[in-house]
């Protein structure tokens, strides 16, 4: 697993309160926040990914029906790509990271790109762990000499897309927080642009930083309140 961890505490004040709110709270109460990188965290080892929140795959219409990539591909076209595609589909779509030392086809070494094909779109999908907070950084660049769209849904409305943008030509990019449920799903779409798929090869960066709800803090703060509440009625 790749993605790094880092903790944020949230501070409760000392007060007087009940056993079970102390057994509860103590002094910090502490939600730990995964960053989650889809190019540190690619792998072929298994789509989903191994951490479980990637998963890459091809749909024919934006927010259509998702087909997973079930082919993985060491040395693509014998090139330093590794690559997801879909098992005899002529022109599938793909997910590639450039695995050499070299630029390859705008994709620099080291990144990760979607190609689209006969599915029409290329689709990096995100599937949130858990209830929680998750801010999203994500850039989709010009690549190859093709021109792509780009999409940014979630859970599949394609019709109300999050970000779009006709082209990727000027290197657009995204920034936003926003609250999702557990099973919630972004998927990062590049579809063919208007002019086929040829050398359409779109690099991303892609970064999650997830906040899961801290349910316990909640809690601790709701018992809070009341014992609060509680006391000024006794005073």
């Amino acid at each position: 697993m790749h993605h790094s961890i880092r903790s944020i505490s949230f501070v409760i004040p000392s007060i007087q309160v009940s056993a079970l709110v102390l057994a509860l709270a103590g002094p910090f109460q502490t939600v730990s926040a995964a960053i989650y990188d889809a190019a540190a965290d690619f792998s072929l080892v298994s789509n989903p990914n191994p951490n479980g929140v990637w998963s890459e795959g091809g749909a024919a219409t934006l927010g259509g029906l998702f087909q997973a990539f079930d082919k993985p591909t060491a040395n693509y076209n014998n090139l330093s790509l590794s690559a997801w595609e879909i098992s005899n589909l002529l022109g599938s779509p793909l997910f590639l990271k450039n695995v050499g030392a070299t630029p390859l086809f705008g994709l620099l070494p080291g990144r990760v790109a979607l190609h689209p094909g006969g599915l029409e779109y290329a689709i990096l999908r995100f599937t949130a762990p858990e209830d929680g907070f998750a801010q999203i950084t994500a850039q989709f660049f010009a690549g190859d000499s093709g021109n792509t769209n780009a999409a940014i849904v979630l859970n599949g409305n394609g019709a109300f897309p999050l970000f779009s943008v006709a082209s990727t030509t000027s290197n657009p990019s995204y920034l936003d927080q926003i609250a999702l449920s557990a099973g919630d799903t972004l998927d990062f779409a590049v579809g063919l642009g208007g002019d086929g798929f040829t050398a359409d090869t779109t690099p991303l960066n892609v970064a999650i930083n997830f906040v899961p709800e801290p349910t316990t803090l909640a809690l601790v703060l709701g018992s809070l309140a009341i014992v609060s509440s509680r006391r000024r009625k006794s005073a």
